[in-house]
């Protein structure tokens, strides 16, 4: 069995359509969308206003969560990095991280509308 990771990436919100078409060429049907605020590296000081000090506004940033096959890996990276690191402005970050088992948890209100009275040893994907 092929060993899964999963890719978690912060972008700025300009570049979701172009990574959705890349992840879309290599196969890639499946990404959970997180809209996220954070500061930039720059940008991570206390300014000063009329004698108070405060925090620079938080940016609104997405984070993409993306499940792949370890053989798909280097493909995705390289699809991502080519769209994320384009200059200075559309900087973002890319995270990989090993997941060892996935499961199919099912809710007593699910199943009563699927009709299945038990879970079985199936209901664990991976």
């Amino acid at each position: 069995m092929d060993s899964l990771l999963k890719i978690e990436a912060i972008v700025k919100p300009f570049k979701l359509g172009e990574i959705r078409k890349s992840l879309f060429k290599e196969e890639i049907f499946s990404i959970t969308i997180y809209k996220v605020k954070g500061l930039e590296e720059e940008e991570n000081k206390i300014e000063k206003y009329r004698g108070d000090e405060y925090f620079p506004v938080l940016k609104t940033l997405y984070k993409l969560e993306i499940v792949v096959p370890k053989t798909k890996l280097q493909t995705i990276l390289m699809a991502l990095n080519n769209i994320i690191n384009i200059d200075k402005n559309t900087g973002g970050k890319i995270t990989v991280t090993p997941i060892s088992r996935v499961y199919l948890i099912v809710t007593p209100s699910s199943l009563a509308k699927k009709n299945i009275s038990q879970l079985s040893q199936s209901s664990i994907l991976f």
